[in-house]
This record gives structure tokens, C-alpha cells and sequence, in this order.
């Protein structure tokens, strides 16, 4: 039972290492049986593929950067306003902070968990 239970947890893993580019690959392989592609239908496909991942790749950098900027505005906020505190609402702030700070972590965790579901839900569909 262990054994099996190893190579089904390999396998998942095997399955969440593909590189995007793969899985399009992939995803277009399915379709091409799927549909019927013509080869020539198949080859823009793949053009299309390849233009969105190149944007969908600018598009989540630009993410990642706006949200650094957002992370850092947060933080020197709160430290202009730690100045303005007595150590005793300091205290209070930062257990304030603190505890912002651990249900945003716990949020951010149950949406992971939630969208590995998801994930695994859609599929099951489409298998």
C-alpha cells in the first residue's frame, strides 16, 4: 500500500514539474486528437500559444513588481505611523500588525489549498 501510494505521489509530482511550454504542448496534443487539427490549423495554434505565454510572462512580472511596490508603501506607512506611537501602542501596534500579518498568511494558505482543488476538480473533468 505504501509502494503504491509513493508512485501516485511521484507521479503527481512528475505532473506539476512540466514547464508551461509543455503543457501547452500538451493541452494542444489532447486538442489535435480531440478536433481533428489539421496540421496547418496546429502550427497556429502553437503561434498563439506561444505569443500568450510570452505576454501571460511580461503580464505576471509586471504583477509581481507592482505588488513589491505595494508591499513596501504598507511597510513605510506603518513605520511613519510607528513614529508617531508611545512604546505602549507601540506594543499594541505591532500585535495588532502581528496578528494582520498571521491571518493574511492563513488566508493566503487556504486559497492555495483551495485552488489545488479546484485544479484537481477540473480535471477530473476533463479526463
Amino acid at each position: 500500500m505504501l509502494g503504491l501510494m509513493a508512485v501516485v505521489s511521484f507521479g503527481q509530482e512528475e505532473k506539476q514539474k512540466k514547464t508551461p511550454e509543455q503543457r501547452a504542448e500538451l493541452k494542444l496534443e489532447r486538442m489535435t486528437k480531440k478536433l481533428s487539427l489539421s496540421e496547418t490549423q496546429v502550427a497556429s495554434i502553437k503561434a498563439i500559444q506561444s505569443k500568450r505565454m510570452a505576454e501571460h510572462k511580461q503580464l505576471q512580472a509586471q504583477h509581481k513588481a507592482i505588488h513589491a511596490k505595494i508591499d513596501a508603501h504598507k511597510k513605510e506607512a506603518a513605520s511613519e505611523v510607528r513614529l508617531q506611537l508611545t512604546d505602549a501602542q507601540k506594543i499594541q501596534f505591532d500585535e495588532a500588525q502581528a496578528k494582520k500579518a498571521a491571518k493574511r498568511e492563513k488566508m493566503k494558505a487556504e486559497l492555495k489549498v483551495f485552488k489545488q482543488e479546484q485544479r484537481q476538480k477540473a480535471k477530473q473533468g476533463n479526463e
